[in-house]
């Protein structure tokens, strides 16, 4: 699994200059909410779940059609934060059985991101992407 570090909260941490920056994980911490990226011998490197968005490669997923409900709500999920220049623009993308509609930092709503992903909805390339 990769993450994406997303924003630093805590301003002394490793990773505060390393946004934007892709990471494999090796381990879950689920006790203390973050992912371990490195494990030396005394040292450990991690990063807190609040600071990052986990990275999916679509092609890996075994991702069933999408029904038509999802795909709508997921339009109007993303399209709420369609910022103003890029209305009259031509942003969706579509190739062979998957299409590309709205920059991942665009959605900043955890709930509204939580209900993309129920709906089938994945982040590829830093856009959100349905397979179809």
């Amino acid at each position: 699994m990769k993450i994406k570090i997303i924003k630093s909260t805590e301003p002394q941490s490793w990773y505060k200059e390393k946004i934007g920056e892709i990471f494999e994980v090796l381990e879950i911490d689920e006790k203390n909410e973050r992912y371990i990226i490195y494990k030396g011998r005394v040292l450990c490197s991690y990063v807190d779940f609040a600071d990052c968005r986990i990275i999916i490669n679509v092609y890996t997923l075994n991702v069933s059609n999408m029904r038509n409900i999802n795909f709508i709500e997921g339009v109007n999920i993303i399209a709420k934060y369609l910022p103003e220049k890029e209305k009259d623009e031509f942003g969706i993308q579509a190739q062979h059985d998957q299409l590309w509609f709205g920059a991942e930092e665009w959605v900043t709503d955890e709930n509204d991101r939580n209900r993309l992903f129920e709906l089938g909805w994945v982040i590829s390339e830093s856009s959100w992407s349905a397979n179809t």
